[in-house]
């Protein structure tokens, strides 16, 4: 671990503090005979949809109150690695008067789908993942179900 990797130095204090033994004690465990192998799935939607998926749920988290939880998690004086949280250096300045509340849903969107091809990036890297293809329209339930049967065969 390199002395200057802050997010990993504070992981490994956490472990330390609450374990009393460094991380990598328990990587013999990762690899035990006893592990149940995993299958990954993929959800793959095409690029239209998940935009506007991400701009509902942007949308969905102003209406279910994101800038009061914002304001309340802030006067607790969060840790500097909450501070990278998505989002939340947008609605610290929302709550600061220096962005609009329109400007911050805009930028939250923008944030969340440069986050989710990431992700996509990330994931296309594996080899053994099973991509399934969900249409705009299936509920989530369906696509529920074709996941459990994916998993069956």
């Amino acid at each position: 671990m390199h002395p200057h990797d802050e997010r990993r130095l504070i992981r490994a204090l956490e472990i330390i503090t609450a374990t009393g033994a460094p991380a990598s004690a328990a990587r013999g465990q990762w690899d035990a005979p006893d592990r149940v192998p995993a299958r990954l799935v993929g959800l793959s939607r095409a690029p239209d949809d998940l935009d506007r998926r991400i701009a509902r749920r942007t949308e969905l988290l102003f209406e279910a109150g994101v800038l009061e939880e914002a304001r309340a998690f802030l006067a607790e004086g969060p840790s500097p690695e909450a501070h990278k949280a998505l989002g939340l250096g947008v609605l610290a300045e929302v709550l600061a008067g220096g962005r609009s509340e329109a400007s911050a849903r805009a930028e939250i969107t923008r944030l969340t789908r440069r986050f989710a091809r990431r992700q996509l990036t990330f994931f296309r890297s594996f080899d053994d993942v099973t991509w399934l293809e969900v249409p705009p329209e299936e509920p989530t339930e369906r696509t529920s179900e074709r996941v459990l049967a994916l998993l069956a065969r």
